[in-house]
């Protein structure tokens, strides 16, 4: 099971000490709540998620709010993992959690890193 956690410091020596217990192996990619979310940061992130699904793990994205930069990355990874528009991975994302709203900012972010990759990969 992995967890990527996206965000600030939080009451992290609980958090390390549960996931711990639990045998959940933890990558936090530093993402500033309410700023830009580079494109570098969600890539890792989405590649991130994307193999540990390819490995058949159970994957937690988790924010320190759980709605905002957790979804962008969600529906980053979800977008790579099956090739589909970040738009249409939020809708789905949303469907199964309706709180899932990033902010506007974020949204472009998610667009920008979106149109940066399909650069990259020449589509």
């Amino acid at each position: 099971t992995g967890s990527l956690g996206a965000g600030g410091p939080g009451d992290r020596d609980a958090v390390v000490a549960a996931y711990a217990s639990r045998s959940i192996a933890e990558e936090r990619v530093g993402v500033v709540d309410y700023g830009n979310l580079m494109p570098g940061a969600i890539e890792l992130a989405a590649e991130q998620v994307s193999a540990w699904l390819d490995e058949g793990q159970h994957v937690y994205v988790a924010c320190r709010a759980g709605w905002q930069r957790s979804a962008v990355v969600a529906a980053a990874a979800l977008a790579v993992r099956d090739g589909i528009d970040p738009e249409d991975a939020l809708a789905a994302i949303k469907r199964r959690k309706p709180s899932s709203e990033p902010l506007p900012h974020q949204l472009q972010d998610l667009r920008r890193w979106w149109r940066m990759r399909l650069i990259r990969e020449g589509s």
